[in-house]
């Protein structure tokens, strides 16, 4: 499986509100125009919260 990246780009989080995150998602070259889904898991001093899935759609360059 070749391995996608995925860049932070912007993230500003209280612990007791809701927060928005800015990714930039690169998948490799030659991933063929389909729609893929990704996992968020968000990690910070031990504890682990996941989010919902997110569907990343890839088209023809």
């Amino acid at each position: 499986m070749r391995k996608w990246t995925a860049e932070l780009r912007e993230a500003d989080a209280r612990a007791d509100a809701e927060a928005e995150a800015l990714f930039e998602v690169r998948p490799p070259l030659g991933t063929p125009p389909e729609v893929y889904w990704m996992a968020v898991e968000a990690v910070c001093q031990g504890w682990i919260a996941y989010g919902p899935a997110i569907a990343v759609h890839v088209s023809e360059g």
